[in-house]
């Protein structure tokens, strides 16, 4: 994660194995959430993801609520 000055995209976005990581999954899981529309990202012109903040955090909210929030909206099947 980037340490820029507020609203910088930089700080807005993560790796995947930063968001892995921050996730508590392997950085597999972390890719197939994103193929799967769990994560919202987009790859940069070198092919690599870059992770919405927000929706890493968004997801950690509702596993907290109660389990996986792709797994009770069907996005997540592993």
């Amino acid at each position: 994660m980037a340490d820029k000055e507020p609203g910088n995209i930089q700080e807005q976005y993560c790796s995947t194995r930063e968001a892995a990581t921050m996730m508590g999954v392997s950085l597999r899981t972390a890719q197939i959430m994103v193929e799967q529309g769990v994560l919202q990202a987009w790859k940069t012109s070198g092919g690599h993801r870059r992770i919405l903040l927000e929706s890493v955090r968004h997801y950690l909210r509702e596993r907290e609520r109660g389990g996986s929030p792709a797994q009770r909206e069907g996005k997540l099947s592993m």
